[in-house]
């Protein structure tokens, strides 16, 4: 069946509606409107808006389809099905982001930031810092991770006193760019109150971090510290004043 418009030249492709089975077809020019009514419910009008996006259809106050892309009022995009990804306000003209007030889930892993690659299981990857929210503002967190195996390094023997040596944390277990590393520093001094101190070799302002004072001579002396960790990777162990011996740093852990 076929109602055909007059006031053009009578063709196929003219048609006003078109009807065959389950299927109906209207032809209507660029901004005009048709009315469906669906089992002698209320009518819903759409709107073709050709003229602005191709292939879009709107209904009920400005809902669009235009292919793979959904739009809102205002023909703002709300979803963007892109290949392997479902894109929620790809355009960004949402400036504020995307927000729900209810619960979500995520099954499959969630990653931030520019990290593309999948997760997987309930973990979560990030770039940047974590930023914990308190007394109204942002506070840089990091995270702590412990070695598997704790790794040792062993400083000269003796280390003499007013000498340092520098430690690459990447040597022992530490993956670049960690913050903060925490280990057990040991050594033997047979100068009473002598200091062996750590402290952060670039930046630091050879500001000490962790240090141990022989209270007796030629006693072991251990203590538990952290210590900041530069671009460069490198701690640095100082012996003030007085010879050092069996100096070494048990690595345990680190911050990143």
């Amino acid at each position: 069946m076929g109602i055909w418009d007059n006031s053009v030249t009578p063709a196929f492709n003219n048609y006003a509606l078109l009807a065959g089975g389950k299927n109906t077809y209207v032809n209507v020019p660029t901004d005009g409107t048709v009315g469906v009514r669906v089992n002698n419910g209320s009518i819903v009008d759409f709107t073709i808006t050709a003229a602005t996006f191709s292939k879009i259809v709107t209904a009920n106050a400005g809902i669009a389809v235009n292919g793979s892309y959904l739009y809102g009022p205002s023909s703002r995009e709300w979803i963007r099905d892109d290949s392997t990804w479902l894109r929620l306000n790809q355009g960004q003209v949402f400036s504020e982001g995307i927000h729900t007030p209810g619960f979500m889930n995520i099954g499959n892993g969630l990653t931030v930031g520019g990290l593309y690659s999948k997760i997987g299981g309930a973990h979560i990857g990030y770039m940047g810092n974590l930023r914990p929210y308190r007394n109204g503002q942002y506070y840089t967190g990091y995270v702590f991770v412990p070695l598997s195996s704790a790794t040792i390094a062993y400083l000269p023997n003796p280390l003499n006193g007013g000498a340092t040596a520098n430690i690459n944390v990447t040597s022992y277990g530490i993956p670049a760019g960690a913050v903060t590393v925490v280990f057990l520093l040991a050594g033997v001094s047979g100068v009473v109150n002598s200091v062996c101190a750590v402290y952060k070799t670039t930046g630091g302002n050879g500001v000490w971090e962790t240090t141990i004072v022989a209270q007796v001579a030629n006693v072991v002396v251990r203590i538990n510290g952290t210590c900041n960790v530069g671009s460069d990777n490198l701690i640095t162990v100082y012996a003030y004043a007085a010879n050092w011996s069996h100096v070494s740093l048990t690595f345990l852990g680190y911050y990143i």
